[in-house]
């Protein structure tokens, strides 16, 4: 079963942007498709009083407004994904009632609509999927001259290049902030999906994973929105938000040195302990389940080798077969310890630490030969506390008594 997926959303509203993009028509087969274009540098026309026009559930109220919300989604969006049913009610409206050629468009019906790669123009542009399979390019912006009579598209200034920095859909940040945005590169939805065992229909990485990096498709860090939150998000078409933070964090890069042998097939994302609870429902792969000794025995010398090591003969090692061969097949690179209770004594343990397993599942890196946590040192005291280890008592030779009278150094 699915787990709700947990959000921190803080924004406040600041002082309106002005838009600092606009956008350009290519042309497709028949002259359709749209890429982004910079600000032009002409003096602002007049501005003229437009009727509002809604689509869906989303109102209009000047061309400007609907050519950023379109535009947003053309920029933002991951290629060759399935718009979710709040824009697709938008773009689906906006096709069948103001575009020139619609019932050419639509063809024998319409089952979704997606962002792709123009195949001629090598830009991104508005898809129809139909119900038969095929698909169609097709151009927003003459829907807006249709919807917003009088209006004409802005012409790209001579040697113009790409979009404007700025706001979420810009690089520029807001008020020093840096932007929300989506993991537009498919290779690392795939990768961290892959590796990890994520069902993108139970977990959909796919549309609501963001990142505050401005390089997009090399994200340092990978948040988690619910679909309520990121509609609302691009719904903030004048960018009236400004986000403070948003998402529950649940990956991080971490590229790996050598990804030669063991590290062949890696992800450069690994799991961090922040999003860990939320992120187990949905992850079948890279788990490791070791004994509560285990457990106990990697929080307190913070790294197990898989062999002993007879110039290292004080390096902690595995205790458990079974736990080794779970660590010998898995990829090398980010994994989780979620202990196994089987016996009496385990059950035992677990109520005195009033937890579950899950709840004292660790995110870890499996190396060529150990595995590492990678959970702070507050982190690791409080799970040992749990276990009723004294972490405070300190020895006169600089060694620490730990319960069950194990000494760490």
């Amino acid at each position: 079963a699915a787990a709700a997926v947990a959000v921190a959303a803080v924004a406040e509203v600041g002082q309106k942007r002005k838009a600092d993009a606009v956008e350009t028509e290519t042309g497709g087969d028949d002259g359709d498709g749209d890429d982004a274009a910079a600000a032009s540098d002409d003096p602002p026309a007049k501005k003229v009083k437009y009727e509002p026009v809604s689509l869906g559930p989303k109102r209009f109220d000047s061309p400007d407004e609907m050519i950023k919300y379109f535009s947003w989604i053309l920029n933002n969006m991951t290629v060759n994904q399935d718009m979710n049913d709040y824009e697709f009610m938008v773009v689906d409206q906006c096709l069948r009632t103001a575009h020139p050629e619609a019932e050419k468009k639509i063809g024998c019906g319409v089952k979704t609509f997606q962002i792709r790669t123009h195949p001629e123009h090598d830009s991104r542009c508005y898809s129809v999927m139909r119900t038969d399979g095929s698909c169609e390019d097709f151009s927003y912006r003459k829907c807006v001259e249709v919807l917003f009579p009088g209006w004409t598209p802005p012409v790209r200034p001579s040697g113009a290049g790409g979009r404007g920095g700025g706001g979420r859909g810009g690089g520029g940040g807001f008020g020093g902030l840096d932007p929300v945005l989506p993991v537009s590169d498919p290779t690392v939805i795939d990768s961290i999906c892959g590796v990890y065992g994520i069902d993108r229909e139970k977990l959909p990485l796919h549309k609501n994973a963001v990142t505050r990096t401005a390089d997009n498709t090399r994200p340092k860090r990978i948040y988690m929105l619910t679909n309520g939150l990121r509609e609302y998000l691009a719904a903030d078409t004048r960018e009236n938000l400004k986000v403070i933070a948003a998402g529950l964090k649940i990956f991080e890069r971490q590229e790996h040195k050598d990804t030669a042998g063991d590290g062949a097939g890696a992800c450069d994302f690994r799991l961090v302990q922040d999003g860990l609870r939320m992120m187990l429902p949905f992850v079948t792969k890279q788990i490791i389940h070791p004994t509560l000794a285990e457990l106990k025995l990697i929080l307190q010398r913070r790294s197990l080798q898989l062999e002993e090591d007879p110039e290292k003969p004080d390096r902690a090692v595995f205790l458990d077969p079974r736990t080794k061969a779970e660590v010998k097949a898995s990829v090398a690179g980010s994994c989780v310890f979620l202990p196994r209770v089987e016996t009496a004594e385990d059950k035992a343990m677990l109520a005195a630490s009033v937890s579950t397993a899950e709840e004292i599942a660790i995110a870890c890196w499996k190396g060529k030969s150990s595995v590492n946590l990678l959970v702070s040192k507050v982190e690791t005291d409080h799970l040992l506390e749990k276990f009723g280890v004294d972490v405070s008592a300190a020895k006169a030779d600089g060694t620490i008594k730990r319960g069950g009278g194990m000494q760490v150094n």
